[in-house]
């Protein structure tokens, strides 16, 4: 059968009058198409400003989307849930409220056929480019997709037709047609439709399925802006041209790249978490609270009000040294969730230190660390990194600068959360003064009230002046602790000392001259321990407690007189001893000093545990109650200098 014969068979070419309006009535009555305004119907309305859709609402290459005004193609890749229904229902709104002549093509998959298959898709969308164009236009519009489908038949075979056909069987032999001339066909018409200027939304088509329409499309509209999701990864490398991918949380996280692994355009060879990351590792080595410590912090009336305002706030934890204060940041880390309002949200700290790694003690590094926490803990947040992290990638740099880094954390101030962000920093007084007034200010203006975010910061330092001045939620440590105080030393000792008749006396003496500094009371524990055997009578126990210096500094004196009674031997050991612990780059191990202290030692990689044991029992010896040994191993312990 002849190609021409069919023509006139269909009706649908080279005619005038009556029989014009002929070709798309008869057409439209064969296509299967779905009326994708009910769908929406039943779509939830996107909020632009919800922290679950930010990775799409506040996406640079997304806002460079939607602000174009020549041809873009934008490519959203998300599991089902993560909003990309929602955002094309909303961008399909703007397109059509926008005042020009702007026509709007859309289409929703909701079947696993529809996503892989082009039949619907292409024959709901050919139904509004008739829709949307000149009632004239209609059957020429029909008659320019049949006839790029029946050129299509005649190419590949004519023995499907027959001459005998009706019209509505010849048409439906001409509509099944492979996906890649449904799109060209479709195509056309929009040709033949002459749409100044076009917009597509898809939602959930395949991805194969997607390239085939962007292909096609973005070589024949002149002016197309076209927004399609998937729910896959994207598995092709190949980037199409003007074609924009965005897949959900990939740059937060990034991707390794290997020959095995798809990748989309837009995936990071170094991830934005991974070049943050650094470790906190002053946190592990706090002290936890005595068991009943520190419950007087959720009565404290300064702590309430800051944690009971529905605004941002700084609650500044002042202490004498040795008072708890790193101790008390720790607690309140760990027990966050007695925070009313701390379901579900961030929780950021940095542990400063100058008794480790010199990296310890700088702005930068603790920038790094609580960003990363952030940015792990928060998908949502990406936004704010975006900008920075594609400037340090294009400058090809090993590190972040510090600059950068300053600039994140302050934006932060329009991050429109509803729930806190904790930022909790300890031992403030021991980061570098250089810059320390800048970081300090930036957390102050990042509690300021007048901001969109809801942070709180949670500061425990010794008194520094950039603190000391300000207007914030104070609390000093060593008016509170008296309580904890009284109950840890009743505890050793009754525990440890066995003291019982004079238990009350030597609690309160201990109190009492401890002004509120921890530490004082453990170097006392230490002492009557080193000194008192147990079972010793409670007078003589309290005698020597009384005999104590009450001071934190005259008691490290008394200390180090009392190394200088040792033999020669243990003096030097000492001295050996302190000088590799005050200038080691960070902690040492156990098996660390014994290697470096006894060099001669004939097989130190296999120490028994009892020599480990013996080794730690000469050092304690040598350096006294000025280290503390600390670890979850007998071969991996630390010697840290009190």
């Amino acid at each position: 059968m002849l190609k021409e014969d069919i023509s006139i068979i269909i009706r649908l070419a080279d005619h005038t009058g009556p029989v014009q309006t002929t070709g798309w009535h008869t057409l439209s009555r064969r296509l299967s198409v779905v009326d994708q305004d009910k769908r929406r119907c039943k779509i939830s309305p996107f909020n632009r400003d919800e922290p679950e859709n930010f990775w799409i609402s506040r996406n640079i290459d997304f806002n460079q989307w939607e602000l174009a005004h020549d041809s873009r193609v934008m490519l959203l890749s998300a599991p089902a849930g993560h909003g990309t229904t929602e955002v094309c229902s909303h961008v399909i709104d703007l397109a059509k409220a926008t005042p020009t002549n702007n026509s709007v093509l859309y289409f929703f998959s909701s079947t696993e056929a529809e996503a892989r298959h082009l039949t619907v898709f292409t024959h709901t969308l050919l139904h509004q480019i008739v829709c949307c164009s000149n009632v004239e236009k209609a059957d020429c519009i029909a008659a320019t997709f049949l006839g790029t489908l029946l050129d299509e038949h005649f190419q590949r075979s004519t023995q499907a037709f027959n001459k005998n056909d009706k019209q509505d069987t010849s048409i439906e032999k001409i509509l099944r047609a492979p996906d890649n001339v449904l799109i060209e066909a479709l195509v056309e018409a929009i040709k033949i439709a002459e749409i100044p200027e076009l917009s597509i939304i898809v939602d959930g088509l395949s991805e194969d399925i997607v390239r085939l329409v962007v292909k096609h499309s973005m070589r024949a509209i002149r002016q197309l802006k076209a927004l399609f999701t998937i729910d896959e990864s994207p598995k092709y490398a190949e980037k199409l041209d003007r074609m924009m991918c965005i897949e959900y949380d990939k740059e937060r996280k990034g991707l390794h790249i290997g020959h095995s692994q798809p990748i989309c355009s837009l995936t990071c060879q170094l991830e934005c978490l991974r070049s943050l990351q650094y470790d906190d590792t002053r946190y592990n080595k706090v002290s936890d609270e005595h068991h009943g410590s520190l419950e007087w912090l959720w009565n404290n009336s300064e702590y309430r009000q800051w944690s009971a305002s529905a605004t941002s706030g700084l609650l500044y934890v002042e202490g004498k040294p040795g008072s708890g204060k790193s101790t008390l940041a720790k607690y309140f880390k760990e027990n966050i969730e007695r925070e009313p309002n701390a379901s579900s949200s961030i929780v950021a700290h940095y542990f400063y230190t100058f008794r480790g790694t010199k990296l310890e003690s700088t702005h930068e590094n603790m920038l790094r660390s609580i960003l990363h926490s952030i940015l792990d803990q928060g998908e949502s947040t990406f936004f704010l990194f975006q900008l920075e992290f594609r400037k340090f990638r294009r400058a090809n740099c090993s590190e972040w600068s510090y600059s950068s880094l300053k600039r994140i954390l302050s934006s932060f101030a329009e991050y429109p959360s509803t729930k806190p962000l904790y930022l909790i920093l300890d031992a403030v007084d021991e980061s570098e003064e250089e810059d320390r007034r800048r970081i300090i200010e930036i957390i102050c203006q990042l509690c300021s009230t007048r901001n969109r975010c809801n942070i709180k910061a949670f500061l425990a330092s010794r008194p520094v002046a950039e603190l000391t001045q300000r207007n914030v939620h104070h609390i000093k440590m060593q008016d509170e602790n008296k309580g904890d105080i009284s109950r840890y030393a009743k505890d050793f000792l009754h525990t440890d000392l066995q003291m019982s008749e004079k238990i009350h006396e030597a609690t309160d003496y201990i109190t009492e001259n401890a002004q509120g500094v921890f530490l004082w009371v453990s170097l006392v524990k230490a002492e009557l321990l080193s000194c008192i055997d147990r079972g010793r009578p409670d007078a003589e126990i309290l005698q020597c407690l009384n005999a104590l210096p009450r001071d934190l500094k005259d008691m490290y004196t008394f200390m180090f007189h009392r190394l200088e009674d040792n033999k020669p031997e243990v003096i030097q050991d000492g001295i050996r001893l302190f000088r590799l612990l005050l200038f080691a780059l960070r902690p040492l191990t156990v098996v660390e000093l014994r290697d470096a202290l006894i060099p001669d030692d004939d097989n130190p990689s296999h120490e028994s545990r009892q020599q480990i044991y013996a080794f730690k029992k000469r050092m304690t010896h040598s350096g006294g109650n000025f280290l503390e040994i600390k670890g979850v191993s007998p071969m991996r312990d630390s010697y840290i200098v009190n």
